[in-house]
């Protein structure tokens, strides 16, 4: 990876609560898109809109992504059918993976872990992954605080193990963890 805007098939930007982590993941598939062929932006969003504070995260993203030709989806739940559709000419942000466990678990759903890997292995897109780093803090109150935190650190390791680069995002500024040069 020589080039710092050619982006492997699969990037994971890991951290905290608004730690910069979609405006990384941003500027890494906008500079991907200005270097590619014909390529197509699309943010893959999993978040659900539940109350007022969460609307206004949603359009403060949406306001995020002006600059460039992006193509919005929405897919809260059934993620691994939806980053089937992609093909070679899509730069994919899919924000976040941590919103998409939370969602299952709160469906009474368990993540589809080994699927979701199997379909990362066949998709063709490049695929920036926002996931959420929740294991860095105090141990939740309640059981469904705990299983998420759980479940969503399983996903973070089956992912990074599967990315060729790991970013982490803590306070705006990028560690790079994992690149296919150096693992």
């Amino acid at each position: 990876m020589n080039d710092q805007n050619v982006l492997p098939a699969l990037t994971v930007v890991l951290g905290g609560a608004c730690s910069g982590k979609t405006a990384h993941g941003l500027r890494l598939a906008e500079e991907a898109w200005r270097t590619g062929n014909n390529a197509r932006l699309c943010y893959l969003a999993t978040a659900q809109v539940w109350d007022q504070k969460m609307a206004e995260k949603v359009r403060l993203h949406q306001a995020e992504r002006t600059t460039q030709p992006w193509r919005t989806i929405e897919e809260p739940l059934k993620l691994c059918n939806a980053l089937s559709q992609f093909d070679d000419q899509d730069i994919v942000l899919l924000d976040s993976v941590g919103m998409w466990v939370s969602n299952l678990l709160l469906a009474e759903r368990e993540p589809e872990l080994t699927e979701l890997c199997a379909v990362l292995e066949t998709c063709t897109a490049t695929l920036i992954m926002i996931a959420d780093e929740a294991g860095l803090g105090v141990v939740p109150r309640t059981q469904l605080g705990r299983r998420f935190r759980d479940t969503n650190g399983l996903a973070n390791q089956k992912l990074c193990a599967t990315a060729a680069r790991v970013d982490f995002v803590r306070a705006g500024l990028v560690q790079t963890l994992k690149t296919a040069d150096r693992t």
